[in-house]
């Protein structure tokens, strides 16, 4: 085999390999669970659910419905029996079984599917309910949604809104948004009445509905805020009450002044996760739930988008629901929708293909099992942070010792945008808030220490202090049962530094018997979310006894007048900042209320409640606002613990700043590197710099707009990783930088000067995060604008690389030009002519130029390399086939023109690389003789991303397979010469123009062939840029342009 084939066939190969690496495609995230996928192939299915009987059914995207069945009895439904199969439901979303059939919604109708002769397929179609208002939009067809059951036999159903695009229906400047229309809405239908009833309205696009065992109703509603600011920002749980508005579209001075909406009871982040199915894990006599038993009554939610699956907990307190969510698993398919089987199996359908809608009706779906396999297997059960540089995670029992020794590989990401186990995020929806999420900062927490309680059921992690009030997700392996000979293994969790402050001390007694942490202020909402912790559990031992409880955070009411209530079954203090107020006896509670007015600030909240005593322990809050009278519930994240910082919301990028970074590298790296700026002193950039503050080599992947930003604002968006302390220690001393936890009792702190001190924490007094940069303001103000393009320009770009499947795609092009291996190759000699380098490093670097190719080019079999200085010698001009000319000859004589001419004459070839085309004076003689040339001063340089277009029709034998290549170099224009006589090949676009950059030109039987891209030794080493110097010099010899590419597939080898 010819070696250039074997080569080939082993690179692919390995490249193939690497990107077909099978992917699970369901990651549980929690230990004791078993996923097996059904072996049935359907198209896309859009919900499950189960027959009253126990059979699995399936309600594919295309309309039919399936019973799948398990034959031979291994736990795996393998056998689809149609039990619709008729043309009569387009885009379905949603069914529920009843004693008479099948529900289902559709477009433009709910049906009820019915098996009048008893075969098990439905024969029989009955309309129910049809007759609302299309949409303004075609919505791919989703129309009426979620159809459910209440225990009376009433339906309930969803209807999309009217225009997800244009809420407020607004034409020539008038909203024709009506809130007494069906579109939006969930709908009742009465089997007594027959008729419909709007039960609530301001819905977007429901996708399950669901009632639980307390008989409360709750839907899955999906984000607007794509195309209606403030609309739905995320995606939503929310438990519908009748008569309540859900805020899409939301309230509006000119359109909808009086609105009041619902809040989430949960909300689904970041935006763009697409809430979908719904079920919750209820058991009863004949079904099991699913999970450990304290699982039971939660929720499942499936978010379609990413692939996620949630377990919510939701808890209801006097004032509504109060929920959170917990990401269970993480999917590389689009996840739809989940259905608990009887015996306590959680089953998942999922669409193949992206992000938004995957491949539609006819594409091929997969269903999951879920099963608990395991149920000795230690669960999470509740993580905080402790306090600063603390997190506490506690499991529902003992977990072994040996967790400590994988205190490495623990990590803690943190950031605005960061959720529970991003690393095994696949799927991407294609909007630009997912870039910005992509783009926005995230930093890494330092584990440097931990220890199990003395019980064993809660691990303490010393951490770095937290900077931000942001999302913290924590990677957790070595998990296992105490004394387990099972293999350990990892979980995921995440975090935020929500929550209140507790601490309890026996009556007349300062000092405080216990301290933690708690999630809220309502004692119901605490208990719930504390389950099985048993530092929890000892708290609430202690309640039952004479005491004190103290309870502290800082809360981030919404804006406007604010009445907070507090009621207790003891009697308590309550202050809001400087307000106070004592409880009073009311209806066989103590209750107070107060009113605060925020304004964006967290509001600090104490509360001192007595203890013990023969009642139970009972504390609810709740609140109101003078614009809305409503009773709510407080959420759990409307509470930060009182030394967590104000949460600084990211300031948005304005669109007119995102044309900038086309200036000039080079003075872009001096400014950086030089004594103006100083930036080097702190930072580094592709290796090179000071330590101080953050890398800068990631800033390739951000906009020019955002880095503008933060250069001119340091404080906008500070780097997570690089937050700022005040430190105050015990004898008073202040210092300020960044901190790092090195053991559990020992801090080393960074100043702005580099100086680093080691502080015991038992000096530290205060340690706050700073809300201010270490990073100066002002530092652009001596430049002018040309310049911070130029800062820009350096920062945002660095040498691209073509990768390896472009590099391959480019080797087998073209096809039809291939070496006869029956014949001897013609012998050629090549000489390589460079100079001395006249440019930094890096740049100009002739001689390394020709010390990298001369080797690589006399692997060629029957090729001759030499080398020449400055210009080949007469034996060399005379000897040679083909010269490349890679210098700045500053010395174009007419007797150096006349041995040209004469090498010319006589056939040869001629390669000339970017210096190679300039002429120092009449650079009309060297264009005259290599097509076009450039003088210093006449034609302008930069050196500045470009993009360089092939113009394909040029020489299909040069061009092939070349569209467009990206790259930092350094074009000329304009030039000298006659465009009409050469043949251009590639053009980049330099102040408005195309301007040639790579081309052809013959004069007499010789050929030359030029490139302007060369400045750069990253130009000149990249794979995609060698393959068409190398194309070139084949087409001035006239061979094939395979003969000499075969020495780049041995080096990419």
């Amino acid at each position: 085999m010819h070696l250039r084939f074997a080569i080939l066939f082993a690179a692919a190969f390995l490249i193939r390999a690497e990107a077909t690496q099978v992917q699970t495609n369901v990651s549980m995230l929690t230990p004791g669970f078993t996923v097996q996928q059904l072996p049935v192939r359907l198209s896309n299915v859009n919900n499950l659910r189960f027959t009253p009987d126990g059979k699995l059914t399936a309600l594919g995207y295309d309309g039919r419905v399936h019973i799948l069945l398990d034959t031979d009895g291994d736990g795996l439904e393998d056998k689809d029996l149609l039990y619709w199969d008729k043309s009569t439901l387009s885009v379905p979303v949603g069914m529920t079984w009843s004693k008479d059939g099948l529900y289902v919604s559709s477009h433009g109708k709910v049906s009820l599917l019915r098996d009048i002769d008893g075969d098990g397929k439905a024969d029989l179609e009955e309309i129910v309910a049809s007759g609302w208002p299309p949409t303004d939009v075609g919505s791919g067809g989703v129309d009426a949604t979620a159809v459910t059951l209440d225990s009376e036999g009433n339906l309930y159903f969803g209807l999309l809104t009217a225009d997800y695009s244009n809420p407020y229906r607004v034409k020539n400047g008038v909203s024709h948004y009506d809130l007494k229309s069906k579109r939006g809405t969930i709908q009742k239908w009465s089997p007594s009445t027959r008729s419909l009833e709007t039960i609530a309205t301001g819905i977007r696009v429901p996708y399950t509905l669901a009632f639980n065992r307390l008989g409360d109703l709750f839907v899955t509603d999906q984000e607007g805020e794509t195309w209606c600011p403030g609309g739905n920002p995320l995606d939503e749980l929310n438990q519908i009450l009748p008569g309540r508005n859900y805020g899409f579209p939301p309230r509006h001075e000119k359109y909808l002044p009086a609105l009041i909406s619902e809040p989430p009871v949960v909300a689904f982040g970041p935006q763009h996760q697409s809430s979908c199915g719904l079920v919750f894990n209820e058991e009863s006599k004949n079904h099991k739930s699913f999970g450990p038993k304290w699982w039971e009554g939660d929720a499942f939610v499936a978010g379609e988008s990413r692939g996620k699956i949630w377990r919510v907990r939701l808890v209801k307190t006097p004032a509504g629901y109060v929920g959170r969510e917990t990401v269970i698993a993480r999917l590389n398919m689009l996840t739809m929708d989940v259905a608990i089987s009887p015996k306590g199996d959680l089953y998942v359908s999922c669409h193949s293909g992206s992000p938004d809608w995957g491949t539609g009706p006819h594409g091929e779906g997969k269903l999951f099992k879920i099963s608990y396999t395991d149920s000795a297997a230690p669960q999470m059960v509740s993580i905080w942070p402790a306090g600063p540089m603390e997190v506490r995670v506690a499991f529902d029992r003992a977990i072994d010792p040996s967790v400590t020794n994988w205190i490495s590989q623990m990590q803690i990401d943190f950031g605005e945008y960061v959720s529970t186990a991003d690393r095994l995020e696949v799927l991407k929806p294609p909007y630009k808030a997912v870039n910005r999420q992509e783009a926005t900062p995230r930093g890494k927490l330092r584990v440097v220490a931990t220890r199990l309680s003395i019980d064993h059921r809660t691990l303490i992690l010393t951490t770095d202090p937290h900077p931000q009030s942001v999302n913290y997700a924590l990677a957790l392996p070595g998990i296992k049962a105490a004394n387990s000979k099972t293999p350990a293994t990892q979980i995921d969790a995440a975090y935020t530094l929500n929550g209140v402050k507790a601490t309890w001390s026996r009556k007349g007694q300062t000092d405080a018997e216990w301290s933690g942490w708690f999630p809220h202020l309502d004692s119901v909402v605490n208990k719930a979310f504390t389950l099985n912790s048993t530092e929890h559990e000892q708290l609430r031992n202690l309640t039952r006894k004479k005491g004190i409880l103290k309870l502290h955070t800082q809360a981030a009411f919404p804006s406007g007048e604010v009445t907070f209530r507090l009621q207790s079954s003891h009697p308590f203090e309550l202050a809001a900042g400087t307000v106070t107020s004592k409880s009073a006896l009311h209806d066989g509670l103590y209750r107070a209320e107060l009113k605060v007015s925020p304004t964006g600030q967290l509001v600090p909240l104490s509360i001192a409640l007595e203890t013990g005593g023969n009642l139970d322990f009972l504390v609810h809050a709740d609140y109101s606002l003078l614009s809305d009278p409503t009773v709510r519930p407080l959420p759990l994240n409307i509470f930060y613990l009182p030394w967590a910082p104000q949460h600084q919301l990211l300031t948005p990028v304005t669109e007119e700043n995102n044309n900038l970074a086309h200036g000039d590298f080079e003075n872009g790296r001096n400014l950086f590197f030089g004594q103006q700026l100083k930036c080097s002193t702190c930072h580094r950039i592709r290796g090179e710099g000071g330590l101080i503050g953050p890398d800068l080599s990631n800033l390739v992947h951000r906009d020019a707009a955002s880095i503008l930003r933060d250069i001119k604002n340091p404080n906008a968006t500070i780097n997570p990783d690089y937050v700022a302390y005040n430190v105050l220690l015990r004898d008073d001393t202040e210092l300020t930088g960044f901190v790092r936890a090195q053991t559990a009792g020992l801090l080393r702190i960074l100043d702005v000067t580099g100086k680093e001190h080691s502080i015991a924490t038992s000096e530290i007094k205060q340690l706050q995060p700073s809300t201010v940069s270490l990073m100066p303001t002002g530092l652009l103000d001596t430049l002018k604008t040309n310049q911070v393009d130029d800062l820009l320009t350096f920062l945002l770009n660095e040498p691209p690389t073509s990768s390896a499947s472009q590099v391959q795609a480019l080797l087998h092009c073209p096809p039809s030009e291939t070496l006869n291996a029956t014949n001897p190759l013609r012998p050629l000699n090549i000489v390589l002519v460079a100079g001395k380098q006249d440019h930094p490093t890096g740049q100009h670097d002739y001689p390394a130029w020709q010390k990298a190719w001369a080797p690589l080019l006399a692997q060629i079999h029957a090729t001759t390399v030499t080398n020449a200085w400055n210009w080949p010698t007469p034996q060399q001009f005379q000897q040679a086939d083909v010269i490349m000319l890679y210098c700045w000859n500053h010395d174009w004589s007419a007797e150096r023109y006349q041995q040209l001419d004469d090498f010319l004459a006589r056939g040869g070839g001629l390669v000339l690389l970017h210096a190679a085309t300039i002429a120092d004076k009449d650079p009309e003689k060297l264009a005259e003789r290599i097509g076009l040339a450039a003088q210093p001063g006449p034609t302008k340089y930069l050196h500045t991303p470009f993009n360089l277009k092939f113009n394909a029709a040029s020489n299909q034998a040069l061009t092939c397979g070349f569209k467009e290549l990206h790259f930092l170099d350094e074009p000329y224009w304009p030039m000298f010469g006659d465009t009409n006589r050469i043949g251009v090949l590639a053009t980049a676009k330099m102040e408005g123009q195309p301007r040639p950059m790579v081309w052809t030109y013959q004069r007499g039987k010789g050929r030359v062939f030029a490139s302007i891209p060369g400045h750069y030794t990253s130009t000149l080493n990249d794979p995609a840029f060698r393959i068409l110097i190398l194309r070139g010099l084949a087409w001035t010899v006239n061979e094939p342009s395979q003969r000499f590419t075969d020495c780049l597939a041995i080096k990419v080898q």
